[in-house]
């Protein structure tokens, strides 16, 4: 992205009585976090992340300057997997009614690497 001036790493989006949030990374552009991006490993990537992830976001997200774009990156496989209690069809099911406006995956299923902008669809 042009125009990055910093980036933060595991920054806390804290509000009082209000939203916390808390990606992994932070890109900011004249001090304005333009891009967010957290990672979810395979032991991290499980049912949480619709209310780990998505939901601390549009909760933040609507007391923003500015929508910043928010990328989950997680290492699921698309099928059931014994070393996995859950895989990535949990979160299209979980999400399917929820507008998620500026929230991005990015997927990465053994070799492949998937964009799915928009999962709930």
């Amino acid at each position: 992205m042009d125009g990055i001036t910093e980036v933060g790493v595991d920054v806390r989006f804290n509000r009082p009585g209000g939203a916390k949030f808390q990606p992994d990374l932070v890109a900011y552009r004249e001090r304005e976090p333009v891009l967010l991006i957290d990672y979810e490993s395979p032991n991290s990537s499980d049912a949480r992340v619709p209310s780990k992830d998505v939901e601390p976001y549009l909760r933040w997200v609507v007391e923003a300057t500015s929508p910043a774009e928010y990328v989950i990156l997680t290492t699921l496989p698309d099928r059931h997997c014994p070393r996995w209690g859950i895989w990535y069809s949990h979160y299209r099911d979980t999400l399917r009614h929820t507008q998620l406006g500026a929230i991005s995956f990015v997927k990465i299923d053994d070799r492949r690497v998937m964009h799915v902008r928009d999962v709930g669809a």
